[in-house]
């Protein structure tokens, strides 16, 4: 007996469970299919207050409560210098058991209506020749074939021949200590000279510890050569080489932790999100945090696409976001990178650059000139085109200004449409008037800022 939904979700980590979910809120007769890794107690993940405001906004606070480990507001940095520098993380950081957050999202995507088929291991989805798709999945019980017509694949990294971007290669070794006797209670990280490393309280006074290297160092080993070379690596660390006085609780674990992007992200009955679009590097630290972006973006292109409506804006605002993101990410984590005091070495200079120009929205306090022309024109150069936008939950069609001192068209700025500003412009007039005009829309001292931008950008230009 065939199971008919009109989405099927592979994957209930946090992309595929957040999407699942939204979809489901949308009115789409949603399942979601996950296979339930056991439970890997030294996985716990950083979530920086941006991610905490993301999650509260989509009433999904309660998952990052069950999940966390505890609140940190202090670490220790090795990193552009030889000495440890104490950070303060002010606001603080939340510490989270990856399991329990997964598992929590799950829960409150079945709460709204989407279908958790969990545990459940699936074949690879078989696309029909008319249209949809057939996923077989096998759960302890029973077997089900699943028939739908949209496909989210949310499953992670997983090898794929259509890569469009990809980064030096990084592998991650992790284990979980037991150190309960020892002073190991904030999160450590540290530069050494052909890795980096990184440790963090797990709870009940155990202690992850994971090293990122390249990954051609530890292939072929045995297990007992692998848990050898982790501890060798450990013992040259200054912060974390007090871990050996303890216990090692669990095998050591390794995993990928490249960065890359697949070409192909979405169309009009699939759609790829989370890991399974694109991953960062993770001295980014930002995984979790895109990956949530990049399902909720990926829902409002998945309901724009399903409710029959402009299906191209849609696939190019999910694309091009998703670029964009990991180039930002890219961007982020060489500079890092090359702050660090090892950038010397062939691991550190793989991956600190050569550099691309970040397509982040300019800043509205960046650069601004202090003097303003008494009177403004528009600049012959300026051009206005339409570009896909994320409204509430459908992507539609807007415009934005295109000028070329600017890397993009820009449709907002500080959340403030520019193209009405425009059209109140007429050559000749005193910036007073441009002024009184854009606060009748938008409060003056915002008006003000973006009046300045568009003079340093070139997009006013004095008029005498």
């Amino acid at each position: 007996m065939i199971s008919k939904f009109e989405i099927c979700v592979l994957g209930g980590g946090p992309a595929g469970a957040i999407i699942g979910r939204r979809l489901a809120e949308l009115g789409h007769n949603t399942v979601i299919i996950d296979r339930c890794l056991p439970v890997q107690p030294h996985r716990v993940e950083s979530l920086a207050p941006p991610v905490l405001q993301i999650l509260d906004s989509l009433a999904l606070s309660e998952a990052v409560a069950a999940a966390t480990v505890q609140c940190e507001s202090r670490a220790l940095v090795r990193w552009a210098s030889s000495s440890v520098q104490s950070k303060t993380l002010e606001p603080p950081a939340f510490l989270i058991r990856r399991s329990f957050f997964d598992g929590k999202l799950r829960e409150l995507a079945a709460k709204v209506g989407a279908y958790v088929l969990a545990p459940a291991s699936a074949l690879a989805p078989e696309q029909n020749p008319s249209g949809g798709w057939l996923i077989s999945a096998r759960t302890a019980e029973k077997s089900v074939l699943i028939a739908a017509d949209f496909l989210v694949d949310a499953r992670g990294k997983r090898r794929s021949a259509a890569i469009y971007w990809q980064g030096p290669p990084t592998a991650a070794l992790s284990a979980a200590w037991n150190s309960r006797n020892s002073n190991f209670r904030e999160t450590r990280i540290e530069a050494v000279e052909n890795e980096w490393l990184w440790g963090c309280p797990i709870g009940d006074g155990n202690y992850a510890a994971t090293i990122f290297l390249d990954p051609a160092r530890t292939a072929g080993l045995s297990e007992s050569e692998r848990e050898e070379f982790y501890k060798g690596i450990l013992a040259g660390s200054e912060l974390l080489a007090g871990l050996l006085h303890s216990e090692i609780t669990s095998p050591i674990c390794v995993c990928d932790a490249s960065s890359r992007i697949i070409n192909d992200l979405i169309g009009d009955d699939f759609i790829r999100t989370g890991e399974a679009a694109f991953s960062i590097d993770p001295l980014s630290s930002q995984g979790i945090q895109r990956a949530i972006i990049s399902s909720i973006q990926g829902a409002a292109a998945v309901h724009t696409i399903r409710t029959g409506r402009d299906s191209a804006a849609a696939i190019a605002f999910y694309r091009d976001r998703q670029r964009a993101a990991a180039q930002q990410a890219s961007v982020n984590a060489a500079r890092s990178y090359r702050e660090s005091r090892n950038q010397f070495g062939a691991f550190w200079k793989d991956r600190s650059g050569p550099l691309e120009s970040t397509l982040s929205e300019p800043d509205l306090h960046h650069e601004l000139p202090s003097l303003l022309p008494s009177h403004v024109r528009l600049s012959a150069t300026l051009r206005m085109t339409e570009v896909p936008v994320l409204c509430d939950s459908i992507i539609c069609t807007t415009l934005a200004l295109s000028h070329p001192r600017l890397e993009q068209p820009i449709a907002y700025l500080g959340g403030i449409p520019l193209a009405p500003l425009i059209s109140d412009l007429v050559d000749g007039l005193a910036s007073e008037q441009v002024l009184t005009r854009w606060a009748e829309r938008i409060p003056r001292q915002t008006a003000f800022r973006i009046f300045r931008w568009m003079c340093a950008y070139g997009i006013l230009e004095s008029h005498l």
